[in-house]
């Protein structure tokens, strides 16, 4: 500490470390959920407090369990109504999540489709584009009124 001149007053600077270190708490989301039979599922982790070990449980999926940070392409070659579970490990611990029936996987699952049109009140003979950009492969149809 220094005293100031002419005063008695006293200053200083004083530096802390503060330790926000905290046992992970495990979080992921996903591409898709509502998933066709068949079809894979992409994994992203978003555990908070800095996880370095992951663990993946897919029941009914394909792998059935990952090490990897982001899992991707986890297939669901059955129908059902699947579990997901994620532990998340650092230096601190480990939390587990476990999320119930999460992926539903099954063959009557549709695309979702919304088309936009070039015209909207065509006439008799006219070309009108339809386009959508929701399959997975975006798509651009043509069509002659008739």
């Amino acid at each position: 500490m220094q005293t100031l001149p002419g005063s008695q007053d006293q200053w200083s600077t004083l530096w802390a470390h503060i330790n926000l270190d905290a046992k992970p708490k495990a979080e992921f989301e996903v591409n898709i959920n509502s998933v066709p039979t068949g079809s894979g599922v992409n994994f992203t982790d978003i555990s908070k407090y800095e996880p370095t070990e992951w663990f993946w449980k897919f029941e009914g999926g394909t792998p059935s369990t990952s090490f990897v940070q982001n899992p991707q392409n986890i297939v669901y070659p059955e129908s059902g109504v699947y579990d997901v579970t994620l532990i998340a490990t650092n230096y601190l611990g480990s939390d587990t999540l476990l999320m119930e029936n999460y992926i539903d996987a099954n063959t009557t699952i549709l695309p979702e489709v919304a088309f936009e049109i070039s015209d909207s009140i065509p006439c008799s003979g006219e070309v009108v584009a339809w386009r959508t950009s929701r399959f997975i492969i975006p798509m651009l149809i043509v069509g002659v009124l008739s």
